[in-house]
């Protein structure tokens, strides 16, 4: 997909004639039930099935104008869609489809737009229609309504009302139907294209308003920014910069040069860098700047990749803590929900072996579950350990009379485990039993993005795990100290030991020593750990201790 372009040509003089594109999209890369960059609106009720709406498609071949078209689909059910928009729904019947998108027409004159169509359908009661908005609330027909053509219909360079010029509009599409009857094709939309002029720059620039395509997120991860009502034309030129001294210090991006620029950010977790737009009338010699906006850097983020319904985790159990959160799919279900400054936390102790139950809405569907611990609070979901079922997903099947099937999830904290505050994420999506590959690949990682699903970030905080007396106190005339040790611990005899091992809480061993009465511990992680003393009689003597 071609996403939204803001471009100048840098002609010095007094005005420019050639058409810059505002706007360019085929809808070729947007996934399949989804809109891509386009908002859907007015399409019934999201939970009852069927109802119509606008959808990307590719396999509706009477519908399709390229390779993927938006167009009218019925949606059948929660993951279903049909070619035809749907005439059985009594909640739905008589509907009005809208589609839009936001252009930034700032600056520009003369707005020219091209795109293909074709709409069948009843006469004069199923319709198309160009409109467009400056506020989202009132549409304004542009040109004849579109119908009767089942053949691909083009139009180009058609001409937009003043009142599009110079602002920050919605163009989109409008579909009426009565539903008596429902026909192949509805209103499909294809290879749109918005052009303007711009003439040469003078005085100060309009700074505009700038954004992010995420404002949280690990370190070294792109992100595109963005800018709004910002003056374009002959001589204008742009610069992000930043600052990692909370403004009182910028720095030009080379590589960011343009409105829409990607941009790396480089910092380390749980600090934060400013950026801004500085846009510069080179006729004029004079400059503005936008407003700033932050970047923390953080744990990855999760989006919505397509699907309207995103069936969300409804409660999330360990102990006797209970989180309960939303309970209805659809396109205003989050992707991705936080309970990170919650009163109460879910509490475990190192080495424990914990059970989670996750309940989650599936429908009559079956939901897959992964879930993700930062056992060592660097930042990330990356270590040894701290991924689990990312290869075969728990899962659980909703049934009419139980539409929130509870999926049961273990996990064993490591003994060396950071004691203190943990993020924890528990994503779930849909997981047919075959053909479930791209539903996988949304589950296998933390920073994927869910599809019909959603993930949950949850604080888990880690006890230091305590041993009894009869662990640190002498086994005959044996004993080892100080218990807890930062690097060095003593055996209080070594005569009749023939060999020391060190081994984790799980069994393995991760040291092997010749006796003595100090040992040098320095290298291994914090931590529970078993000494194994070896005696010369066969027998082993095992010390529970605790690493610093």
């Amino acid at each position: 997909m071609r996403n939204f372009l803001l471009s100048c040509l840098l002609v010095f003089g007094i005005g420019i004639s050639a058409q810059t594109t505002l706007l360019e999209d085929n809808f070729d890369t947007v996934t399949n039930g989804s809109t891509g960059s386009w908002t859907g609106t007015n399409i019934g009720t999201l939970s009852v099935y069927p109802y119509n709406a606008f959808y990307v498609q590719s396999g509706c071949a009477s519908n399709l104008i390229s390779v993927k078209t938006m167009q009218v689909t019925g949606v059948t059910a929660a993951t279903s869609f049909s070619c035809s928009y749907q005439s059985v729904s009594a909640t739905n019947t008589g509907f009005a489809a809208l589609i839009y998108r936001m252009v930034d027409t700032t600056s520009y004159y003369n707005l020219k737009l091209s795109y293909k169509w074709k709409c069948g359908g009843e006469a004069d009661q199923d319709y198309g229609q160009l409109v467009y908005s400056t506020d989202k609330i009132n549409w304004i027909p542009v040109s004849t309504r579109l119908q009767g053509q089942t053949a691909t219909q083009t139009i180009t360079d058609l001409a937009l009302p003043a009142g599009a010029e110079n602002a920050v509009i919605y163009v989109g599409w409008l579909f009426n139907a009565n539903t008596t009857t429902a026909t192949q094709p509805g209103l499909s939309i294809d290879d749109v294209k918005i052009t303007g002029v711009a003439p040469a720059c003078s005085g100060t620039p309009n700074a505009g308003t700038v954004s992010l395509s995420s404002y949280i997120g690990k370190s070294g991860t792109p992100i595109t920014t963005s800018a709004l009502a910002i003056s374009a034309g002959g001589g204008i030129t742009y610069q992000w910069q930043s600052s990692t001294d909370n403004g009182a210090s910028w720095s030009d991006i080379s590589s960011a040069t343009t409105p829409s620029s990607s941009i790396t950010p480089i910092g380390n977790f749980g600090n934060s860098i400013l950026y801004r737009l500085k846009t510069t009338c080179t006729n004029s010699g004079q400059n503005a700047v936008s407003n700033t906006v932050t970047y923390k850097f953080d744990y990855c983020s999760v989006s919505a990749n397509g699907a309207d319904n995103k069936f969300p985790v409804t409660s999330v159990k360990i102990g006797s803590l209970e989180k309960v959160s939303g309970t209805t799919p659809g396109p205003t279900t989050p992707p991705q929900e936080y309970f990170l400054q919650d009163a109460t936390n879910f509490t475990v102790t190192q080495a424990d072996n914990v059970t989670m139950d996750v309940m989650v809405f599936a429908n009559t569907n079956r939901m897959g579950l992964t879930f993700f611990i930062d056992w060592n609070n660097d930042g990330d979901f990356d270590d040894t350990n701290e991924a689990f079922n990312t290869t075969t997903p728990l899962t659980g099947t909703g049934t009419d009379a139980n539409k929130y099937p509870l999926i049961p999830a273990t996990f064993t904290v490591p003994s060396n485990a950071v004691v203190g505050n943990l993020r924890m994420r528990i994503k779930t999506n849909y997981f047919p039993t075959t053909n479930n590959t791209t539903q996988l690949a949304a589950l296998s990682s933390p920073c994927s993005n869910v599809i019909n699903g959603q993930s949950e970030d949850h604080i888990l905080k880690v006890n230091a795990q305590t041993l009894a007396v009869s662990d640190i106190n002498k086994k005959g005339n044996l004993s080892v100290y100080p218990n807890p040790f930062s690097s060095t611990l003593n055996i209080s005899d070594i005569k009749g030991v023939k060999s020391i091992s060190i081994s984790d809480i799980s069994g393995r061993e991760v040291k092997s020593l010749a006796p003595a009465t100090e040992i040098n511990l320095s290298s291994l992680t914090t931590g529970l750990y078993i000494v194994n003393l070896k005696m010369n009689d066969g027998s082993t003597k095992p010390f529970k201790v605790i690493k610093k």
